[in-house]
């Protein structure tokens, strides 16, 4: 393909349409589950950190957001008991971030849930090989900082 067979500005207006019907899509989903996709993203990352638990400092890294979002949005949802935070065992400045003992089982309920959604959604347009390079094509963008 040329460069004049899908100029950047076209890629770019692609992207931002396809980025803005992802979230749309999310949010709607994430409604029923009284979640926002800052706050599922934390819970999942959360989640994925296991017994241990994630500092709020790798959720801010790794999100690439600053600190005071990430601790105002843990708050919140430690509020709702889906998260605590626990201090560190080496480093008394760190606060460690778990999925509480009552919300485990429905991280999985609401992952299964949406993971049916979206892949309805998208399995009406895209098969699941392209719908795989997909994300495999994301995380390659999103690492070539």
């Amino acid at each position: 393909m040329g460069h004049s067979d899908s100029p950047t500005y076209r890629m770019a207006v692609t992207q931002s349409r396809a980025n803005r019907a992802f979230k749309l899509k999310m949010a709607q989903l994430l409604r029923q589950h009284n979640l926002t996709m800052m706050q599922w993203t934390i819970i999942g990352l959360v989640h994925d950190g296991g017994k241990a638990g994630l500092r709020i400092s790798d959720l801010a890294q790794e999100l690439d957001t600053s600190m005071a979002f990430v601790t105002t949005t843990v708050n919140m949802l430690e509020a709702k008991g889906m998260v605590q935070k626990t201090s560190h065992e080496r480093d008394s400045r760190a606060k460690l971030v778990r999925i509480t003992d009552s919300f485990k089982s429905k991280v999985s309920a609401i992952e299964k849930d949406l993971y049916g959604h979206i892949e309805k959604w998208l399995g009406e347009k895209i098969n699941a090989g392209d719908l795989a390079t997909y994300r495999k094509v994301l995380d390659v963008i999103a690492e070539a900082e």
